[in-house]
């Protein structure tokens, strides 16, 4: 029934749902746990939102190389030696605030977006298009889900050393107000 009601919507919205259930299978993967355990850990805590950062670092479900922490973004921004690729949309965006100075390129346009020529880039977005070889590259969304799908099509796109912050604009928003 679900797979047929999928069927009828445009593609770019079958595409990014497909995205966005591979990321959960990656995110729940990761854990070290299947979607049965991760459900049972919701009951049991009360939280609808999966494991926190933290608790996946105590747990070595941690990569500190693709994986962002606050800490690591403010320093990255306030340094401006950062490429933010916002890969919400664009309606996102606006109902929840924006990161700044980031371009956005919403999920479903990134592989397009990555594989564009630099001038068609630089028209498009109005900003200089990234290279595969830099290291500055961060995907940030609301959560991780989306900004871990983004890493995974940036990298296979040939960019391999790009990362994501994995707390995402829900996090970024709750440290800002607090500091």
């Amino acid at each position: 029934m679900a797979s047929t009601r999928l069927l009828k919507q445009p593609l770019f919205v079958r595409l990014q749902t497909q995205i966005v259930r591979s990321c959960r299978r990656t995110f729940i993967t990761s854990l070290g746990c299947n979607s049965q355990q991760l459900l049972k850990y919701r009951d049991n805590s009360g939280s609808k939102s999966p494991p926190s950062k933290e608790s996946l670092i105590r747990c070595g479900h941690y990569d500190k190389w693709t994986d962002l922490l606050y800490e690591d973004l403010v320093a990255l921004v306030e340094s401006g030696d950062v490429q933010l690729i916002d890969v919400r949309e664009l309606k996102e965006i606006q109902e929840q605030g924006a990161f700044p100075k980031c371009i956005n390129i919403p999920l479903g346009e990134l592989k397009t977006s990555l594989t564009m020529d630099d001038a068609s880039f630089s028209e498009h977005y109005m900003k200089p298009k990234p290279h595969p070889h830099d290291t500055n590259i961060v995907f940030v969304g609301y959560g991780p889900i989306k900004s871990s799908a983004a890493l995974e099509i940036a990298q296979k796109v040939g960019y391999k050393k790009a990362r994501h912050y994995v707390g995402g604009f829900e996090e970024w928003l709750k440290k800002q107000k607090s500091s």
